[in-house]
């Protein structure tokens, strides 16, 4: 049976100490003042979050991560943060995972880690994933198991997970190359996984492709063969990565029913949408990209910026009352987003509506954050105007 990836990915974590890997813009008491005047910014949520994780605060660093989210749901980092955060609280885990001897109490734990990691890989295939070098994992049963199963290998494959996890994708790419070449027989998924990413990474693009298809036939066969398989990243997550891939190789007609094959297969699967109506925005094919923004924010309505995504479009395609439903809609499901007032601002002027948009604009300027003072100059420039 194929490993699943998320496991595969915490089990072959290089052995470090993680607060020691993890570089802070700032001191912990500076981050906590930066979050706490930014209240709505979810950069500064997830920076502080990573501050209390260095101090081994670790349910304050939870606290945090998920602050993020609820501002930003599609702020990958913090899922990549959630997902690991677990094993670094409990430097063990990583062999009882591989043991298959958790703790009944941390099982929902490490379930919940490979829904953040999956997520955070759906959102965004090319996620920062270094934090996984910051977390120090018990790992010396999968050592030897690498070391078995591979042989002389073992060495390319582990320093490339280092690598990859610190961000030297060239040197991942080229250890991986060097297993993939060298490897005697079928290559196992684990290892076409990471091949395949960081030769994305390094815009290898062909390669990556030929990789994630190669994933998706195989694990198609494996789900047919047994429908009992568990696979946290399963095939059509796949199916989608190779959508992204294929979108990044400007191959838009094959990525488009990529897409579209990924999407009927999983009706949640709203990214497939979100890419979709990117691609048809780049068109001005406004008909089609409103339908796929709709049928995002249909698969998600847990996601409010979905809302706004599909508000923005409206506003492109000159819809502009459609629009200020569709912002308003998002504003009521995620009253702390600073993007949706601010955009909301200017289509209340579009349409002349002078108090709203001194009402919506007003808004942005008070939850603002400090990284935003381009467009809270830019608001107050609109204000004057409505005088």
């Amino acid at each position: 049976m194929v490993r699943p990836l998320a496991l595969a990915v915490l089990l072959a974590l290089p052995v470090t100490l993680g607060a020691q890997r993890i570089k802070l813009p700032a001191s912990l008491s500076e981050l906590e003042s930066r979050a706490q005047k930014d209240s709505d910014d979810a950069a500064a949520q997830y920076n502080v979050a990573l501050a209390y994780w260095s101090a081994k605060r670790f349910d304050d660093a939870d606290s945090a991560f998920h602050r993020a989210l609820k501002l930003d749901a599609r702020f990958a980092p913090a899922y990549v943060g959630l997902a690991f955060l677990p094993y670094a609280e409990r430097s063990s885990l990583g062999d009882e995972v591989y043991e298959d001897e958790v703790p009944a109490d941390w099982k929902p734990k490490v379930k919940a880690a490979d829904e953040m990691y999956s997520r955070a890989l759906i959102i965004d295939p090319l996620s920062d994933l270094r934090l996984a070098g910051a977390v120090r994992i018990s790992s010396e049963g999968a050592q030897a198991f690498l070391k078995e199963w591979y042989g002389e290998w073992a060495a390319d494959l582990e320093e490339g997970e280092d690598f990859y996890y610190t961000g030297n994708f060239d040197k991942a790419y080229n250890d991986f190359t060097r297993v993939t070449r060298d490897f005697r027989g079928t290559i196992p998924s684990d290892i076409l996984v990471y091949h395949g990413l960081s030769a994305a990474q390094v815009g290898k693009n062909d390669e990556a492709l030929a990789d994630f298809q190669t994933l998706t036939d195989r694990l198609s066969k494996e789900e047919k063969r047994d429908s009992t398989l568990h696979i946290p990243l399963k095939t059509n997550d796949y199916r989608y990565i190779v959508g992204v891939i294929q979108e990044r190789l400007g191959k838009l007609n094959d990525a488009i029913d990529t897409y579209r094959t990924a999407a009927q297969n999983d009706l949640g699967l709203f990214m497939a949408h979100v890419h979709l109506a990117n691609m048809y925005e780049q068109h001005a094919m406004w008909a089609q990209a409103i339908r796929e923004r709709q049928q995002a924010a249909s698969a998600n309505p847990d996601d409010p910026s979905l809302l706004l995504d599909l508000g923005e479009t409206y506003a492109q395609a000159g819809q502009w009352q459609d629009a200020e439903k569709a912002l308003t809609d998002a504003q009521a499901g995620n009253p702390r987003d600073p993007r949706v007032p601010y955009y909301l601002g200017v289509i209340e002027m579009q349409l002349n509506k002078k108090d709203e948009a001194k009402n919506a604009l007003n808004r942005f300027i008070a939850i603002a954050p400090s990284r935003f003072q381009r467009q809270v100059d830019d608001a107050k420039k609109r204000l004057g105007s409505l005088h």
